[in-house]
């Protein structure tokens, strides 16, 4: 149950995202590599990245934020595939996050991680 809740809050959040920028409610529609760049900076910030980490999670986040867009836009893909896929990512981008944090910066991800997902479960 508290996987389906965690998956419709993120599917609120990025229909209402979508829903603003249809109605062009967001003056500033931000590109995939704009919302991987905001992303790999708390990232920096909060985990204490070196200049390499840095490269390398932004190299990510923007690959990754791409791959999203494109799933966001699938008007193929029905509401649970899009949801599988979703999950897909977040895995992919754990995976590969794994690689390049050490130990401890892992962990603090995972931590941050686990604290958004279950703010929405309260």
């Amino acid at each position: 149950m508290k996987k389906i809740k965690r998956t419709l809050s993120f599917l609120l959040i990025m229909l209402a995202l979508n829903v603003g920028v249809a109605f062009g409610q967001l003056a500033d529609v931000p590109t995939p590599e704009r919302q991987a760049q905001r992303m790999s900076n708390v990232m920096a910030e909060r985990l204490d990245l070196s200049e390499e980490q840095k490269q390398k999670v932004l190299d990510l986040n923007v690959r990754l934020a791409k791959k999203e867009k494109e799933l966001l836009e699938n008007e193929d893909l029905g509401f649970f595939d899009r949801v599988e896929k979703m999950k897909e990512l977040t895995r992919a981008r754990a995976q590969k996050l794994e690689g390049i944090l050490n130990e401890q910066q892992f962990q603090k991800f995972n931590a941050l991680n686990n604290r958004i997902r279950n703010t929405g479960n309260n």
